[in-house]
């Protein structure tokens, strides 16, 4: 599941420093000179490469240049990471607000394991020196390290024609679909891909779903023995689980998300010095759209007798009491990912709440019930 992420690995940039030399003053003038020069070069390549890639600037070349008040993309400070690792600056031409013609959706990466995504409106009243148009910024949400940025249309206005400018478009009508990848090494390898569907609400943009779509990781099974048992880590417990699915967007008057994954575990072999397929399966997942839920849910469950005890994520020392009753949406069941072909139950469920919030709950601890959102 996209929440077992492990620790994080951090590696920090090594900084070479020399000590200046003194110079003649015809050489120190000629340096100043000839690094002034190559200012103008990397300035007027960093607008260049902006608008060659499309990234919502409609400005004239002076315009890319920040201003005060002005919230768009171009003017974004470009990503850098504290790490030293930045990623690339993605933007789409989307049309998924009531707003006549497309808006701009960009993302940039904050760090290698953080990142935003922004939505921009073309603002002709922003328009820059050269008459073109600017953009004011819509919504911004943290989205983690994107790499790929998708539309997905499920609603077409009947007789054609933009539905943005159409009444009674369905929030679920036009997604904004991001892939972020998330890459740590501490003692383990831990790869995966999370994708992410946003709606735009009317106000912001809201998450209506999220699973990951690609995962590797490989591990020591000691490491979760009970210390008491625990022997040290030897070859033959080391392992590997890698899960690689395909996304289908449903369109029609029921709408739906079908993830395809293949999934296999393998053990590592010393004698060959590879790893073995132990176990794989297939396993297809449909996702419906729930009115009640304002998100695609695989099904709903209600809390049991006992109550239930929810966790931001797993393994968190933080935990909070569900009360015996609560209708929840399920959105993730550790069973059918890549982890339960090694975990025992009680697997984990990721949920939604009535309140909005999302976390992590026992699936021994609920009972599941007709959801709203299947036939």
């Amino acid at each position: 599941m996209q929440d077992h992420l492990g620790r994080r690995g951090r590696r920090y940039a090594q900084v070479r420093r020399s000590r200046a030399r003194h110079r003649s003053l015809p050489r120190a003038a000629s340096a100043v000179l000839l690094f002034g020069i190559c200012g103008m070069v990397l300035a007027v390549n960093a607008v260049w490469w902006k608008m060659e890639r499309g990234y919502p600037m409609g400005m004239s070349l002076f315009d890319a240049l920040p201003v005060p008040g002005r919230a768009s993309a171009g003017a974004a400070a470009a990503p850098t990471a504290g790490d030293g690792k930045a990623g690339p600056m993605l933007s789409l031409d989307i049309d998924m607000t009531s707003d006549p013609g497309p808006e701009v959706a960009g993302s940039r990466w904050t760090s290698s394991q953080e990142g935003v995504i922004e939505l921009y409106a073309r603002d002709d009243s922003s328009a820059g020196a050269g008459g073109r148009a600017g953009y004011r910024l819509l919504d911004q949400v943290e989205a983690g390290p994107v790499v790929e940025l998708s539309c997905a249309t499920l609603w077409q206005q009947p007789g054609g024609g933009s539905a943005a400018v159409q009444s009674g478009r369905p929030v679920w009508g036009t997604l904004l679909v991001a892939a972020a990848e998330y890459d740590q090494s501490v003692g383990a390898m831990s790869r995966s891909q999370v994708t992410t569907a946003y709606a735009w609400d009317g106000h912001s943009l809201v998450e209506v779903w999220s699973a990951t779509t690609y995962s590797e990781a490989v591990w020591n099974l000691a490491w979760d023995a009970p210390k008491e048992v625990e022997t040290g880590a030897g070859a033959e417990d080391w392992i590997r689980l890698t899960s690689l699915s395909r996304l289908d967007f449903v369109a029609g008057s029921r709408p739906s998300i079908v993830l395809r994954s293949s999934q296999k575990h393998e053990s590592y072999n010393e004698n060959t010095d590879v790893f073995t397929t132990v176990k794989s399966r297939e396993v297809v997942q449909t996702y419906y759209w729930s009115d009640r839920w304002s998100a695609f849910i695989l099904s709903e469950a209600t809390v049991g007798q006992g109550g239930a005890t929810g966790m931001e994520h797993p393994g968190a020392v933080s935990r909070f009491s569900i009360p015996a009753g609560t209708v929840l949406a399920v959105l993730e069941s550790e069973s059918q990912c890549a982890e339960g072909l090694v975990l025992d139950p009680p697997h984990l469920l990721r949920v939604k709440m009535p309140d909005g919030r999302r976390c992590f709950v026992d699936d021994g601890s609920v009972v599941p019930t007709p959801s709203r959102a299947m036939v």
